[in-house]
């Protein structure tokens, strides 16, 4: 009986000893699990902090360049980045997590710019006065396609001006079979034609496409984006622009809510500019009380129209003074001869 016994508590003895052998082994699995899980947490941490820190240098160093390039008009340049994706919109770009604000600079862009290599241009804005630097951005893996007879005015001009610096075709047609798709990022047909934009070129179906419209008759200064659905162009609303630098926004924008929004701020700068001017000559008067510069300064009707006009935050009230603006920028050209003939001090 005794053997049995000592039997029976040896087997209880090593039951024991399996159920805390069992135990131990998920203790450590658990207690491993969650070391790891820490670790881990630590690491994808680390990792997020330090993307959020570059995400913001290189933002601060972008908005030292945009600053930068505004200074030189006519410039253009190929800007080395870090291989990230800018986001812009009207008022900010973003890089990761971090942004930066445009302030009030005029800036067009597209949405996105990819890539290690960032494109930008400058252009001084004239109504006739200098009113703005307009800077340009785009990318080298952004294609840009013009489409349209090359004896017209428009093609010729964005032939003669548009930087050498951008990816840049000429087609007369879009049915040209030497139009193919290169695999760009993204391709922006520009079209200088009569008639409406027809079906998506073949073989960039499916690929990123946008597509602007324009009215051959430089007269008319009419436009209209488009966006791609499938094998069409689908129009998405149709705009004038008052002069060809507006119209090189239209151009780098594939936005039209942004480029409206850009636009809007240009001409609220214009505003602010067309003040001064008025208020710089209606003081200068005084000093030639009496003379020919007198009447020329003396509360300036051509100035205070266009302090008018541009009074306007809404892109569709703006595009309804157009015609107006442009006739008191001719006056004002004449007035700045007829100042310079009469040996008076020009306006602009």
């Amino acid at each position: 009986m005794a053997k049995i016994k000592k039997y029976k508590i040896g087997k209880k003895l090593n039951k024991k000893a399996q159920v805390e052998t069992q135990f131990n082994w998920i203790f450590i699995l658990v207690a491993g699990g969650v070391i790891l899980a820490f670790f881990t947490y630590v690491v994808i941490k680390q990792k997020a902090n330090s993307e959020i820190k570059l995400s913001g240098k290189i933002a601060q160093q972008l908005n030292t360049i945009l600053t930068g390039a505004k200074v030189s008009s006519g410039a253009t340049e190929i800007i080395p980045m870090p291989d990230v994706e800018i986001r812009f919109s009207c008022n900010d770009y973003y890089i990761g997590q971090a942004s930066q604000r445009l302030g009030n600079r005029v800036v067009y862009a597209p949405r996105f710019i990819t890539g290690r290599k960032l494109i930008t241009w400058t252009l001084d804005w004239n109504l006739p006065f200098k009113i703005n630097t307009i800077l340009y951005l785009s990318s080298p893996y952004t294609r840009f396609v013009v489409i349209g007879n090359s004896n017209n005015d428009i093609v010729k001009e964005l032939n003669k001006t548009l930087p050498d610096t951008i990816n840049l075709d000429f087609y007369e047609t879009d049915s040209d079979p030497n139009l193919i798709n290169e695999q760009d990022d993204h391709t922006r047909f520009i079209y200088v034609t009569e008639l409406s934009p027809g079906p998506v070129p073949p073989s960039f179906i499916g690929s990123s496409v946008s597509a602007l419209w324009v009215s051959p008759n430089p007269i008319e200064k009419n436009m209209v984006f488009l966006e791609s659905s499938g094998s069409s162009f689908v129009e998405i609303i149709q705009l004038k622009y008052i002069n060809y630098p507006i119209l090189y926004g239209a151009v780098f924008t594939d936005d039209s809510s942004s480029f409206k929004c850009i636009t809007e701020r240009a001409f609220l700068n214009y505003n602010i500019v067309a003040q001064i001017y008025y208020e710089k000559f209606n003081s200068l008067s005084e000093f030639y009380p009496g003379s020919t510069c007198e009447k020329f300064y003396k509360e300036n009707a051509n100035l205070k129209s266009i302090v008018t006009s541009t009074n306007k935050t809404n892109y569709e009230d703006i595009e309804s003074e157009y015609a107006s603006i442009l006739t008191q920028v001719a006056t004002l050209s004449q007035t700045n001869q007829k100042l310079e003939y009469n040996s008076c001090p020009l306006i602009y």
